[in-house]
């Protein structure tokens, strides 16, 4: 790999000047996108299967616009790492009855589940990378985060090579969006305490 820093003005030249979005507001190309929430009840995996389905199909978004705006369709990767088979067919045939979609159509959502994938191996980085090169991927799913290397969460040494995997796949064209818990908020006065979602995310503040 060649190291040639260009000058500011040529580099500023050679940025497009619109950003463009695949998600209008939402998630944009050249991007890494987290979907956090609380466990079981934040809804994350509900979102990124619906995003996902939108995005595969070209279907708008099911929430309440004037003028609901046109998603960028295009080929999609959704890289799964938990949940029992039976359970997880039935909420994606749910999910693709209520938006009024058939199974034929999906044909640009690319699923796997639960076969072991490690982003702390950059072999398994550069397998990714490969397919999504050879089927025009504009958006890679994982869910969830913390399923897909082998290192403790919490120690930002453990969590670097994963993320530059994440990165490497980023640069070579998809957006990436991570699927991610929060920590459970402390009570008070039998109600959860208000805390910031950004100060809620488990694990390193590399994440």
């Amino acid at each position: 790999m060649t190291f040639a820093p260009t000058a500011l003005p040529a580099w500023l030249e050679s940025v497009v000047q619109k950003q463009t979005w695949i998600v209008p507001d939402l998630v944009s190309t050249d991007s890494i996108v987290l979907i956090d929430g609380p466990r079981k009840r934040g809804k994350k995996t509900l979102w990124a299967n619906t995003l996902a389905l939108c995005i595969a199909t070209g279907r708008p978004l099911p929430i309440e616009a004037e003028s609901p705006q046109a998603i960028m369709q295009g080929p999609v990767l959704y890289l799964e790492e938990e949940g029992t088979r039976v359970a997880t067919k039935d909420r994606w045939l749910k999910q693709i009855k209520g938006l009024g979609l058939s199974v034929e159509a999906c044909e640009y959502l690319f699923y796997s589940h639960r076969v072991g994938i490690r982003l702390d191996d950059p072999d398994w980085a550069e397998r990714i990378v490969r397919f999504c090169s050879e089927n025009g991927v504009i958006t890679v799913i994982i869910d969830a985060f913390n399923y897909t290397f082998s290192g403790d969460e919490n120690k930002s040494s453990d969590v670097k090579l994963p993320l530059e995997s994440i990165r490497a796949i980023r640069a070579t064209g998809p957006s990436v969006m991570m699927v991610h818990h929060v920590g459970k908020s402390s009570p008070a006065a039998g109600k959860e305490k208000e805390i910031d979602m950004d100060d809620r995310s488990r694990g390193s503040t590399a994440i």
